[in-house]
């Protein structure tokens, strides 16, 4: 087990923009530097019940973990999240770019949830929540004035990043607030890298279609023609830029969920057989107007 302080760096030299820390025996990693009212915590595989291939902290419903293990993990992490929390909004994911507004006094039914990849408050006391193994998690928050402020979640595999997801909920979360998108701040989260996220010549004719700039986010696969490796942390981050948001309020974590499996689960790495990690974010119920 790593101390607390600096993830070790992977994938990209950017290690400093995310620090671990253990809450209750759970470990998740933590932005450096986020405002007193902002709640966000990305987990890792450390510190949960689980076994085998989903050791320890597995937190996806869909895996063939062992149910009561997975909802003991998830028990534990909203112990970590504290006990202010009014609900947790949980949606359905379908690698698309829907966003859906979660409010505080319209709690989903367990199961309910609606078919997005992006979700978007301003009220306090709603965690949003969504799984991971791979797959980019893309954190936004902004404010609009002292306590008018908003935060939104955003699961951008390659499906989604396509299809545009996080300029989604991006323009979705300015709206919210009333607010320009150059007010927003943006993380992108742990997930496949670079070096590890290869794709072939369907998915690359789509990736051409899409996005002009494509063959700046790609580059040469060992294995030759008719592939390449495909960087989805600089296609969102783009993307957000493109949306509006400060390139300066755009932050990339760097870490590659594939190179590091002691540290996370990994779909690709693992061939399927993982388990999931949670991006969670929301505003804290009673945090200062400063």
């Amino acid at each position: 087990m790593a101390p607390e302080g600096a993830v070790p760096e992977a994938g990209r030299q950017t290690g400093a923009v995310m620090r671990r820390q253990r809450v209750g025996g759970v470990e998740w990693l933590v932005p450096s530097g986020a405002p007193p009212w902002l709640f966000l915590a990305f987990t890792t595989r450390r510190g949960g019940v689980s076994r085998g291939p989903w050791a320890e902290l597995n937190l996806g419903r869909s895996t063939a973990d062992e149910p009561a293990r997975v909802e003991a993990n998830r028990q534990r992490v909203l112990a970590a999240a504290g006990p202010e929390w009014q609900w947790v909004a949980m949606p359905r994911m379908v690698h698309g770019a829907a966003v859906a507004v979660a409010r505080a006094g319209e709690p989903w039914a367990p199961g309910r949830g609606p078919e997005a990849d992006a979700l978007v408050t301003t009220d306090p006391g709603v965690l949003l929540w969504a799984t991971f193994a791979d797959c980019v998690p893309v954190f936004l928050w902004g404010s609009a004035t002292a306590s008018r402020r908003g935060v939104a979640l955003a699961h951008a595999g390659w499906r989604g990043t396509l299809a545009g997801v996080a300029p989604a909920a991006a323009r979705a979360l300015a709206e919210a607030l009333g607010t320009g998108p150059e007010r927003l701040h943006a993380l992108i989260g742990p997930s496949i890298g670079p070096c590890c996220f290869e794709v072939d010549e369907p998915v690359l004719e789509s990736l051409g279609r899409r996005l002009p700039w494509a063959e700046e986010v790609l580059s040469p696969s060992p294995r030759g023609a008719g592939y390449r490796h495909w960087d989805l942390w600089e296609t969102n981050r783009r993307l957000l830029v493109e949306a509006g948001l400060d390139p300066r309020h755009v932050a990339v974590a760097g870490l590659c969920t594939a190179c590091d499996t002691e540290t996370f689960f990994s779909h690709r790495a693992s061939g399927g057989r993982t388990g999931r990690m949670a991006g969670l974010i929301g505003i804290r119920p009673g945090a200062p107007a400063s």
